[in-house]
């Protein structure tokens, strides 16, 4: 799907994870790792993200949402 110049992709951070599910930091690896979670981007050396839209999708598949 392209993005119109409207569009902008939203990014989350561990924390916004963990608010979003009320999880730990380390449930979140553990969920990344079982490749249970999608796995975070490279935005910059040392700085990962989430994107929001990848979350989505994931919580349609497994909630069907």
């Amino acid at each position: 799907m392209s993005m119109n110049k409207s569009e902008t992709e939203v990014f989350l951070s561990i924390p916004d994870i963990q608010k979003r599910y009320s999880i730990s930091r380390a449930s979140v690896y553990n969920l990344i790792n079982k490749q249970a979670f999608p796995s975070p981007i490279k935005v910059l050396p040392g700085l990962s993200r989430f994107k929001l839209s990848d979350i989505e999708q994931w919580e349609n598949k497994v909630w069907g949402k």
